[in-house]
């Protein structure tokens, strides 16, 4: 038993060292980069694209405060203040620290991200940056509901009318980002597949793999049709990982915009919301 135990860390790692052979090399060259320089770019990544968010979001609230300062501090005071507060204090220093540090930090590894690399890292940018923007204005429709219930409730008919084309302007704008989003995941998806494909069956080509696998001769090898089972078994490890991965980060993002929104509501309300989420999760 303490053999088993102690030998489950070890087969851990050579799942993640396999893992990482198959997953680094299509972002980053393994004989140029390790695993941790493969991992710092992705939190590079989204440093970049934090900083497009926050300056782009900026220049939005201008124009809506230039153009239509009703709906601005109707809808939008709160992220209003928040700006403010980020750049008028400390904040706006250090998320730019965080833009500068991510931006350097691709620069400096510019030379790894030839043949076509850097193609790749620009397709995850704009899908978690797509991602940051849906999720956004989902939290925007959320305080728009509110209103478009309440104009309901108390019948006044030209205020829910006026909420009722905000709300339809709101999805007119995400469905495009929406779909936009899930066929950068798929095209994404598609060029890691072809990618992976060619290299796996490169490696299946040399040095007479192919005879050592022998897949004519079911006697000596479960193996049957390698070239069929490497291109099944890559579609599926690269939709299947850009799924995964992406499903955290959304996931992850959902609850941080939704605790905020609930935070800057009731700070006991989300209290007790951690509290019975604790106690729950501990029973069951």
């Amino acid at each position: 038993m303490t053999n088993a135990i102690q030998s489950n860390p070890k087969g851990l790692n050579i799942h993640l060292s396999k893992l990482r052979r198959l997953a680094q090399p299509f972002f980053l060259p393994l004989d140029q980069g390790n695993g941790w320089q493969f991992i710092w770019l992705l939190i590079s990544l989204i440093f970049c694209v934090g900083g497009l968010v926050l300056v782009s979001l900026t220049g939005l609230i201008q124009i809506l405060e230039k153009f239509q300062p009703v709906l601005t501090e109707k809808y939008f005071g709160g992220v209003v203040g928040t700006i403010e507060t980020i750049w008028n204090s400390w904040w706006g220093w250090f998320f730019l620290g965080l833009f500068i540090i991510g931006s350097t930090s691709f620069f400096s590894l510019r030379q790894q991200l030839r043949n076509k690399r850097w193609i790749h890292w620009l397709f995850l940018g704009v899908i978690v940056l797509m991602l940051l923007a849906v999720n956004g204005i989902n939290a925007g429709i959320g305080f728009i509901a509110r209103d478009l219930t309440n104009a309901l409730v108390g019948k006044q008919e030209e205020g829910f009318y006026r909420i009722l084309g905000i709300y339809a302007c709101c999805f007119i704008i995400a469905l495009p980002i929406r779909v936009s989003q899930i066929f950068f995941t798929y095209k994404l998806g598609i060029i890691w597949r072809e990618w992976l494909s060619k290299s796996l069956i490169s490696e299946y080509m040399n040095n007479k793999a192919y005879y050592v696998l022998n897949p004519n001769d079911e006697q000596e090898t479960d193996v049957d049709n390698p070239d069929q089972r490497i291109t099944d078994d890559t579609r599926a490890f690269t939709g299947q990982s850009l799924t995964f991965t992406l499903g955290i980060f959304d996931a992850l993002l959902t609850f941080s915009l939704n605790i905020l929104i609930l935070w800057s509501i009731s700070k006991t309300l989300t209290w007790s919301l951690f509290g019975y989420a604790t106690f729950a999760t501990t029973i069951l």
